[in-house]
């Protein structure tokens, strides 16, 4: 038994079946203002969206909360995604004068 386990793994981690996970899928890069769907938390139940990265924007402390929303999606739109999910209600403080909002990049068309 240990032989045949033995002789298996290597076999498993050639064909990928290991613990990595796939790398997210790549998509064609979107102009900045594209139109993009922004999610407080999770995405909906029976929304189908692909995972494609974190997304990250800082502004500044002064600038109004739609400008640093739309700097976040401006990021999904260079990854191709047309959804931002897990965003939460207010931005992270980054330092005295800037703000920083994250979150989950993802595409609602099958890559």
């Amino acid at each position: 038994m240990m032989r045949a386990i033995a002789f298996l793994l290597p076999l498993l981690a050639a064909a990928g079946l290991g613990c990595e996970s796939a790398p997210p899928p790549k998509m064609p890069t979107r102009a900045a203002g594209c139109e993009v769907t922004v999610y407080r938390g999770a995405v909906p139940h029976g929304t189908k969206v692909t995972r494609l990265s974190e997304v990250v924007a800082s502004c500044g402390k002064n600038d109004a909360d739609s400008d640093c929303i739309r700097a976040l999606q401006d990021e999904v739109c260079k990854l191709g995604g047309d959804v931002v999910y897990e965003v939460p209600a207010e931005p992270k403080e980054e330092s005295d004068t800037m703000l920083r909002y994250e979150g989950i990049a993802g595409t609602t068309t099958t890559p």
